[in-house]
């Protein structure tokens, strides 16, 4: 679980912050977390994209590294899963579960302001159960 943390010593005494981890952003459309130095920035709409920065190298988040570091990618992504397994189901998600189809079609939410009505079965599919994606990074 994502608890609070006793960060006293580290704000009064200037100590070392108990806390490995910034959770930025978890929702089923997008996610970014940080594990020490590295930072995982993750959409899963249309079009997808997952960014992998070395933070202590790369400050200002300008060279992608996730295609050099699958396995660093892949456990910041089973990280945020994790954590949106957690999380309270976002309301605009449940409104749309109720609107049901559109014209016979699902209605996909995506980036671009023509609402796709295809789905791509090679895609990105978001369950309660988390993400779920094809290829691995």
């Amino acid at each position: 679980p994502l608890d609070g943390m006793n960060v006293w010593d580290t704000l009064a005494e200037g100590k070392s912050s108990p806390r490995t981890e910034i959770v930025y952003n978890v929702e089923p459309f997008r996610g970014a977390v940080r594990q020490g130095d590295w930072k995982l920035i993750w959409r899963t709409l249309i079009p997808t994209s997952v960014e992998l920065y070395d933070l202590s190298e790369d400050p200002y988040e300008q060279h992608n590294l996730a295609d050099a570091h699958p396995e660093k990618v892949l456990a910041l992504q089973g990280r945020l899963n994790a954590l949106g397994r957690e999380s309270a189901k976002p309301l605009a998600l449940i409104y749309i579960a109720n609107v049901g189809l559109a014209h016979g079609k699902p209605l996909l939410a995506s980036e671009i302001d023509v609402p796709q009505t295809e789905v791509n079965p090679n895609g990105h599919a978001i369950t309660d159960e988390g993400i779920s994606y094809p290829h691995k990074h």
